[in-house]
């Protein structure tokens, strides 16, 4: 997909908010663009 290239990272089951504050708490962890991405699937996938 052409937005899963430019970093968009795809996530069913939350709302918009949820994620954002997700995508906060990882990016201030200074997690990378796949750390991020791990870290919200094991987050809300994995339960």
């Amino acid at each position: 997909m052409q937005l899963e290239k430019l970093g968009v990272i795809f996530s069913n089951g939350i709302n918009s908010q949820k994620a954002r504050i997700q995508s906060i708490i990882g990016l201030n962890a200074k997690l990378n663009l796949e750390e991020l991405k791990t870290y919200i699937h094991k987050r809300f996938y994995l339960k």
